[in-house]
């Protein structure tokens, strides 16, 4: 994954990445996304590469293959401690029929913040996305209750 545009936060507490930054795809929140996009031959496939590129990354070809399912069923991926300890990412796709690549929105923040803001964020995202990005509306695939619980942000 390439993160092609960033908004710095502006709070005292933020982090920092870089547009042009990189990252395996199997390994990030926005990775997971764009990987749960593609057929899944094409993605395990992805997968396996990277798995075997960086075994150091703690997570196993089997282990994001589940995840990979979830995020298909949800629509969306909510992880923390992923790449940055202390944050929590959601990230979402963005369906558009101008789009050659899967492509996927991110919103990240300190993890106790994001627990207390987190259907706030994901309301702002989903609304964002249906009315001013995406060429297809998404509501169907959101249930209303998918992040009531605290045991939803994956660590």
């Amino acid at each position: 994954a390439q993160y092609v545009k960033v908004i710095q936060g502006t709070t005292s507490i933020r982090f920092h990445v870089k547009p042009s930054t990189k990252r395996l795809l199997p390994f990030s929140t926005l990775g997971r996304v764009l990987l749960a996009e593609l057929p899944p031959p094409e993605a395990k496939k992805l997968v396996a590469e990277a798995v075997a590129a960086s075994p150091d990354e703690g997570a196993t070809a089997c282990e994001v293959g589940e995840e990979l399912k979830k995020i298909r069923k949800r629509g969306l991926a909510l992880y923390a401690d992923l790449v940055t300890p202390g944050a929590t990412m959601l990230a979402m796709p963005i369906r558009t029929k101008h789009a050659a690549r899967p492509v996927a929105l991110g919103i990240a923040a300190p993890k106790e913040y994001f627990r207390e803001n987190k259907q706030r964020f994901t309301e702002l995202m989903k609304r964002a996305i249906a009315e001013h990005i995406s060429s297809e509306r998404h509501e169907s695939r959101w249930p209303d209750d998918e992040l009531s619980g605290e045991d939803s942000i994956r660590s």
